[in-house]
């Protein structure tokens, strides 16, 4: 068996730059989707089709590696990875025919993240409660920064599905790391 353990740290790594760039460049985003329209039109969509090509690519096939072979958890990371995959394809959400899809997209991709844990590594449901408790409060107080239709950026509402997604990666991300590490199993 190769060892793929690298495609793993690619989509972390991937995963932490991209948000990090894009708070200190703009603030903290109302949602990961909304950073399509945080970054400049010219090239804003070939860095996020990219961005998350190299996060939900790798960690699909990562995810697929280390599963069991069992219809649940090998379905779920692998549709896991190809629904955030489409989530990227879907980026103009804000035009009325994809918003319904890429909501769609976003949804599943983030139920699937609980599905593989809850069928690959029960402990990690407690990894997943862990991460709500801190992100939740924290979301619900964060101002989150988007663009309006005139290309302004503005603090409108607050972050809680930003960090709603932050939960679903750093407790899938940790999860998969105890998973394959053996810890706890």
């Amino acid at each position: 068996m190769i060892n793929m353990e690298w495609l793993f740290w690619l989509s972390v790594a991937v995963f932490l730059i991209y948000n990090t760039v894009i708070i200190m460049r703009y603030g903290v985003p109302v949602s990961l989707s909304e950073t399509f329209y945080l970054m400049p039109k010219k090239y804003g969509k070939h860095i996020f089709l990219m961005v998350f090509t190299l996060i939900g690519l790798p960690l699909m096939i990562f995810g697929t590696e280390i599963s069991p072979e069992t219809f649940p958890s090998e379905f779920a990371i692998f549709f896991c990875g190809s629904f955030f995959i489409a989530v990227a394809v879907a980026a103009e959400f804000k035009e009325k025919f994809v918003e319904k899809y890429h909501i769609a997209f976003a949804m599943i991709c983030a139920a699937l993240s609980i599905v593989w844990t809850g069928f690959t590594y029960i402990i990690g449901l407690v990894v997943f409660a862990f991460f709500a408790a801190i992100f939740i409060p924290i979301g619900l107080k964060t101002k989150g920064v988007r663009r309006n239709r005139n290309g302004d950026l503005r603090v409108d509402g607050n972050s809680k599905t930003y960090f709603l997604e932050l939960i679903c990666f750093f407790g899938l991300y940790i999860c998969m790391m105890l998973y394959y590490y053996k810890v706890l199993i």
